[in-house]
């Protein structure tokens, strides 16, 4: 069976962990769903410096699209 199209990805990367981003999270999930995508998200434990990690790893992946809540 042949491999159909890729699916595009994106990230959805909040500036913490808390129940607000834990509901944004489900809603993108269900976006994602709804629009044929992949999602992929990441909560920074430890700040700034997580995030930015996480940021500059999403990029390395090559992924289409990011929705980012800056700490800083």
């Amino acid at each position: 069976m042949p491999a159909g199209p890729k699916k595009p990805v994106v990230a959805y990367v909040t500036n913490g962990i808390a129940d607000f981003w834990t509901i944004g999270a489900k809603g993108a999930a269900d976006a994602a769903d709804k629009f044929g995508v992949d999602l992929e998200v990441r909560m920074p434990p430890n700040g700034v410096v997580d995030q930015q990690r996480m940021v500059q790893e999403l990029l390395a992946k090559r992924i289409d699209g990011v929705a980012i809540s800056p700490i800083d």
